[in-house]
């Protein structure tokens, strides 16, 4: 509605004459339209996501620990494991089945929380283990790093408990698009990283048409919006 409303404004503007204020409209009615609309947003998710294309689980060394990154679940209300896979869940699946695999005997879950009062947080990754547990999906070790606030909060658990029971070879499992920074906060960990990407987006998905339009989408407004956070996350994290 807004995208629309700034091209009427603008062309409603620049026939009365104002075309300082009409120019403005439409200017920023295109910028709605490159980031929101197709194909450019697709274009810089694949940017991300093409690096990883040719990783595959069963290509990968045997790890000291499968690292599974938060933000593949949720919290809910509902029974029996009170919890939701959200669009990263592919996260999840994946982890399990690395372990499923054999590809290492120690399983590390990370994830966001809820807070319960002041200082006490309920973290979302918990439940994972009641869904472990209940459906015998694999043998192994579980470790929580209990609720996290973000890559390098996560990155800095794992160090300390990596340290604590000698691992030196992890294997990251997290969203293709957020693998570039998020492997390069674990290695600095003086962490060997074993990259897996998963939850493909773009890259050997099927996009459903229209493939070209003006008209910005929820879903292209996204897609721009995470190209925009790692690559000002890669700049952060490189000054930091």
């Amino acid at each position: 509605m807004l995208w629309l409303f700034l091209v009427i404004m603008g062309i409603y503007l620049l026939r009365s004459k104002k075309k300082y204020c009409g120019s403005l409209c439409l200017i920023v009615a295109l910028l709605f339209s490159l980031t929101g609309g197709r194909p450019f947003p697709a274009y810089l998710m694949s940017t991300l996501e093409k690096p990883y294309q040719d990783i595959h689980l069963e290509n990968l060394p045997k790890c000291d620990a499968v690292i599974l990154l938060g933000g593949g679940q949720c919290s809910s209300e509902h029974p029996p494991f009170y919890m939701e896979l959200n669009e990263a869940g592919d996260r999840v699946l994946h982890a399990f089945e690395a372990m499923r695999q054999g590809k290492a005997e120690n399983i590390v879950l990370s994830s966001g929380f809820n807070r319960i009062g002041v200082d006490q947080k309920n973290p979302w990754g918990d439940y994972l283990t009641n869904w472990i547990s209940n459906w015998d999906i694999f043998k192994g070790n579980i470790s929580s790093l209990g609720g996290r606030m973000n890559t390098h909060d996560e990155a800095q658990g794992v160090k300390e408990l990596a340290q604590e029971k000698g691992w030196k070879k992890i294997m990251l499992v997290t969203s293709a698009y957020h693998m570039k920074r998020s492997a390069e906060i674990f290695r600095r960990m003086d962490l060997e990283v074993v990259e897996y990407p998963v939850d493909f987006y773009v890259v050997g998905i099927p996009q459903t048409p229209p493939y070209f339009t003006l008209i910005p989408e929820s879903q292209g407004l996204k897609y721009s919006e995470i190209w925009f956070k790692e690559i000002i996350g890669n700049l952060l994290y490189k000054l930091y």
